[in-house]
């Protein structure tokens, strides 16, 4: 149901290279979800939450004073804190209710910063901006909880591993703990391992573990204009996460994660016969990392 909610959760950034900055602007534009009212309120467990967003844009630019054409990267930056409260309906288990509070927003920033794209700056900044429109709100579920507004293409693959990765939850044996949409053309069956590492000592004692996902490489028809599609040139897309945790070992909760998604599109151009066309690059890397802590 969560996911459904927030299935219309923007655009593809890379979609910027040729349609501008409307789309991503659009995927902000969003309902907040479905805050809950009334009911006992009982004894919560608080998670400290960081995240940062990069958006990594890699594509060939010409050099004014030597005219030689290399790559060159831009890199948008973007950071969000909060508190995550997590209550449980009388103290009984189940989903419980869920709160923010506490919200912070650093950015955007962009390096090299005569390379500022107002447009992405804007919407970046928006996604910012709305995220502290959450402060005090609670959400029933950690799926209907909602997250910074990332203006994905569907499948908005990263966007549901942040749902899931901002939480205090933490990933388990029998399998992915979360699921990834799909469509038509893109399979929502991740590649999952759970990795036990060590025993450690954080808070209390801990077992810690490495969970990764990865999902096959798919075609972004989308992220290329039709003349470069007519010569051969081909948009492919991928997606990774990992989740390190510190678990408690007396009773089973996370005490404390360090996480990281990335989205990945790049122009595949083993198709392109026109030599000049063969040394262009192209890449965009959306990505972002999470830091979730229980408080004492």
């Amino acid at each position: 149901m969560g996911q459904r909610r927030h299935k219309r959760q923007g655009v593809l950034v890379s979609a910027l290279m040729s349609r501008g900055p409307a789309p991503l602007l659009a995927a902000l534009l969003l309902s907040l979800g479905a805050p809950s009212t009334g009911g006992t309120r009982s004894p919560a467990v608080l998670y400290r939450v960081e995240q940062v967003l990069r958006l990594e844009t890699t594509q060939s630019r010409r050099d004014p004073a030597t005219l030689q054409v290399a790559p060159a990267t831009t890199v948008v930056e973007g950071r969000v804190r909060f508190v995550l409260e997590r209550r449980w309906p009388d103290g009984a288990a189940g989903a419980g209710t869920w709160r923010f509070t506490g919200v912070e927003v650093e950015g955007p920033n962009t390096e090299p910063p005569e390379a500022t794209n107002a447009g992405v700056q804007r919407a970046l900044a928006l996604g910012l901006s709305w995220m502290k429109e959450v402060e005090g709100k609670e959400y029933r579920g950690p799926d209907e909880t909602p997250v910074l507004p990332l203006g994905e293409e569907q499948p908005a693959w990263l966007s549901a591993w942040l749902r899931w990765a901002q939480t205090g939850q933490y990933a388990g044996l029998e399998g992915s703990p979360m699921q990834f949409p799909s469509t038509a053309t893109a399979t929502d069956r991740a590649d999952y391992k759970l990795t036990w590492l060590r025993s450690d000592f954080r808070q209390q004692a801990c077992h810690v573990q490495q969970a990764r996902w990865v999902l096959p490489v798919v075609s972004s028809p989308e992220s290329v204009t039709e003349e470069l599609a007519a010569q051969g040139v081909r948009a492919r897309t991928h997606f990774a996460a990992q989740s390190l945790e510190w678990v408690a070992q007396a009773e089973p909760a996370l005490v404390y994660a360090e996480r990281s998604g990335v989205r990945e599109t790049f122009w595949d151009m083993s198709g392109v016969e026109n030599p000049e066309l063969r040394d262009l690059v192209f890449r965009l890397r959306l990505s972002v990392q999470v830091r979730v802590e229980r408080m004492p």
